[in-house]
């Protein structure tokens, strides 16, 4: 309470009040000399102790506020010592079950931080191990390709390539949660990413008999060449999953360099598209494919990390567009 000082002196001055009225009463009844001398001294005493009263109060308070901000920041055993000197014995059993009881709660907290540290630290081994065995079953399959149905090529070929992107989305998901990220900025073509990034998504846009139109031109942006290339392989994932026939590429230079990514497929509601690039959105319209909620959280997520503006927007040929906004390369 912002003025409970006054509360807590409210006694101390009442009972002194008290006990000056009932004197100056007395001296009154028995009719004691230079009475208006000394009255002018009482009322000049009780001034000066409501005072003295109200500032010791006053600093009292802010001493055990500084005393318990200090406490609760860092709480060894002579922060707690000297929060229990000014609040008085009284308190320390108080003090001394909050001492113990968030001590315990920090000792549990880091046990469980780090075991969640090392959890992550096996998932992101995991993944990297599962690479190997991976790359080795694309060569296997691609080297056996003329002995092999076409049919059963290309499924492979897909569930091999989904495999690929969701481990990628494991990988950077956990990047995404570390405090400290490498990134090697450089001079990047859109194009060249955007193409090298599509190879991998072939199987699955044929299986799909998805019509790709590509308008982007040769133009060089500052960016992270691998995490790029992650948030196109995303967006082109999105597209895979709702568009009807065609998913459309192209690059512009409006107040900075864009590439945008559209389809014609399913949009989202109005309602919804504040949060598609919140992690636990999903989207109703996918077509039966089971969704984390995690690709445009993490395009937005490492966009943000490399200064990259991401903008979301429904055309008026009731098209979904994703654009990313580049900075000028003359800002870097």
């Amino acid at each position: 309470m912002k003025y409970s000082f006054l509360k807590n002196t409210a006694k101390p001055i009442i009972i002194l009040l008290s006990t000056i009225l009932v004197f100056c009463l007395v001296m009154k009844v028995l009719k004691v000399e230079n009475f208006d001398n000394i009255f002018i001294f009482l009322i000049l005493y009780f001034i000066i102790c409501v005072f003295i009263l109200l500032v010791s109060e006053i600093n009292r308070q802010k001493r055990i506020r500084k005393l318990v901000y200090e406490f609760y920041d860092n709480m060894d055993f002579s922060k707690r010592d000297k929060l229990i000197d000014e609040l008085g014995i009284d308190y320390k059993p108080l003090v001394d079950s909050v001492f113990y009881n968030q001590n315990k709660l920090l000792s549990k907290f880091q046990y469980n931080r780090s075991e969640l540290i090392k959890y992550r630290e096996i998932i992101e081994k995991w993944a990297h191990d599962i690479k190997t065995p991976l790359a080795a079953s694309s060569l296997l399959i691609e080297n056996n390709k003329s002995n092999m149905d076409s049919d059963l090529y290309q499924k492979l070929n897909i569930s091999n390539q989904q495999i690929k992107n969701k481990l990628d989305t494991v990988l950077f998901y956990a990047r995404s949660n570390s405090s400290k990220k490498d990134y090697t900025m450089k001079k990047v073509n859109i194009k060249e990413v955007l193409e090298n990034t599509l190879i991998d998504f072939y199987p699955t846009i044929m299986e799909k008999e998805l019509k790709i139109v590509n308008n982007t031109f040769d133009v060089d942006v500052i960016s992270d060449y691998n995490t790029l290339g992650f948030i196109i392989s995303q967006l082109i994932s999105n597209s895979i999953k709702y568009a009807d026939s065609e998913i459309i590429f192209a690059t512009i230079n409006n107040h900075g360099m864009r590439l945008r990514v559209s389809n014609d497929g399913s949009v989202p509601s109005t309602r919804d598209m504040p949060f598609i690039f919140e992690k636990s959105y999903t989207g109703k319209n996918s077509k039966g494919s089971a969704s984390t909620g995690l690709g445009l959280y993490l395009v937005k997520s490492f966009a943000d990390d490399l200064g990259i503006g991401v903008h979301a927007m429904i055309t008026s040929d009731d098209k979904f567009l994703i654009e990313l906004i580049f900075k000028d390369i003359n800002e870097f």
